[in-house]
């Protein structure tokens, strides 16, 4: 009884389990990390109670900061790639 016992023991021992295996899973991270923050606007209801010289100032500005948000907004996505 004792010998059965200790031979079922020892040949526990035997077996080694396998070392552990490294598995690289893919992750979807986003590549963006900051957005940049939206230019301000005019709105159309501003805009129509500027009178002619003004309102096309606010026009130019409003396409400047569009341009340069849009730029912003390119560079940060070209990181994607």
């Amino acid at each position: 009884m004792i010998a059965t016992v200790a031979a079922l023991l020892l040949s526990a021992c035997e077996t080694i389990p396998p070392p552990p295996q490294i598995v690289n899973v893919p992750v979807a991270v986003s590549c963006v990390t900051t957005i940049p923050a939206r230019p301000f606007v005019h709105t159309d209801l501003a805009l129509s109670a500027l009178d002619d010289f003004k309102f096309v100032l606010a026009i130019f500005s409003d396409r400047r900061n569009l341009l340069d948000y849009t730029a912003e907004l390119e560079a940060v996505l070209s990181a994607c790639k």
